[in-house]
């Protein structure tokens, strides 16, 4: 017997390019954009994923919010960094990024979220795009976004 564990396997998943990525998102954020919204992509190729990925990926890089120093965007590049390290062990980005809207009535002004080309299963199966707000840790529903002014991956 071999006296090490077996590596762990890379789970197989499927791709989707750049301007897939950005048709999703623009589907699902219909109605939800600025009129001068962009789309930055900087990833021609990248891994479909799923919820559960986005969630270990957060609980491994979430920190308490604070005030002038663990803002959203910081929340949310944290955990985008987080799956893209989990990402390139894998050899391929995920479809992952962020995007910023209007904040939640409970807040002021701007704020960040994630979003996520998460693979769904089922009869009507397929690629659809998920929001994440890393500060309370909950997935949101585009309904709940407003003025999104740009998409990032």
């Amino acid at each position: 017997m071999w006296p090490f564990p077996a590596k762990p396997k890379t789970p197989i998943r499927s791709t989707i390019d750049g301007a897939t990525v950005k048709l999703v998102l623009d589907l699902a954020l219909k109605g939800r954009k600025r009129n001068d919204c962009r789309h930055f992509a900087q990833k021609g190729t990248t891994s479909v994923i799923t919820r559960a990925d986005v969630d270990a990926a957060s609980r491994k890089s979430w920190m308490p919010w604070k005030a002038g120093t663990w803002e959203c965007e910081d929340q949310a590049r944290a955990l985008i960094h987080e799956a893209q390290k989990i990402a390139a062990n894998e050899g391929r980005s995920w479809a992952i990024g962020i995007l910023r809207a209007r904040a939640p009535k409970s807040l002021d002004g701007l704020h960040v979220y994630v979003w996520a080309i998460v693979l769904t299963e089922g009869r009507f199966a397929g690629r659809d795009a998920y929001f994440y707000d890393p500060t309370a840790r909950t997935w949101v529903s585009a309904s709940a976004l407003h003025e999104v002014d740009y998409t990032l991956t």
